[in-house]
């Protein structure tokens, strides 16, 4: 029998797990809120990077060959800057930015236990609920609620995608319909699979049609 702390350290870890699924969520499906414009745009990724990388930075360290790396790449953007190929402010802004995402990333599969499985698994979820938001878009469009496919209310990095032969070019909450291809494109791949093989790997026959349909939505013609 499980003693009452036993129980509880189990939901503390349940709901831990659960607030980190949701900042990676965050990170990889929403790029549309900006929390700051000058002296940069501050997107909430960042935000969710700069919250979790010291609760990983105390658990696991910071990985040295990440140091490594992005130390010869900083070493030889200030070279760049020096002769002129680039500017400062236009360098460390990409520098830090892929900086953090490397290794907010890297350190997810660490926290993990490099279960590669189980995050393409959550991923997949993922895909499924912004091609679903995606259907809800269209389906919005078509009856006129302009809530319902104009997220720009919500979202202030975002903009009403028309064009493509039904007048609207879906995006879901991304920024723009190209970046919302991209982001489910994995999702779209292992769709097509599931119905060619009718063997439903970790999507059901549903959520593989919802993806499958509001990607095609997505093109614009």
């Amino acid at each position: 029998m499980e003693s009452d702390l036993e129980i509880l350290q189990d939901k503390f870890e349940g709901v831990k797990n659960k607030r980190t699924i949701f900042f990676i969520y965050v990170s990889i499906f929403v790029n549309s809120i900006v929390l700051f414009t000058s002296p940069f745009e501050f997107y909430i990724g960042y935000f969710i990077f700069l919250a979790m990388l010291p609760v990983f930075f105390s658990r696991y360290g910071i990985p040295r060959f990440l140091l490594y790396l992005f130390l010869f790449l900083l070493i030889n953007g200030i070279f760049h800057i020096q002769i002129g190929n680039n500017t400062p402010a236009f360098f460390f802004k990409i520098f830090f930015g892929v900086f953090l995402s490397y290794t907010f990333y890297y350190l997810v599969i660490v926290e993990y236990n490099f279960n590669i499985e189980r995050l393409f698994q959550l991923y997949l979820k993922g895909c499924y609920i912004v091609c679903l938001i995606g259907l809800i878009q269209f389906a919005s469009y078509l009856i006129k609620f302009t809530p319902g496919y104009n997220y720009s209310w919500l979202l202030n990095k975002w903009g009403l995608p028309v064009g493509g032969n039904f007048g609207i070019r879906i995006n879901s909450i991304f920024g723009e319909p190209s970046y919302f291809s991209i982001c489910v494109s994995s999702g779209v791949f292992i769709a097509m699979r599931n119905f060619l093989f009718k063997d439903y790997y970790y999507l059901t026959k549903f959520e593989s049609a919802v993806i499958i349909i509001a990607s095609f939505l997505s093109f614009p013609e």
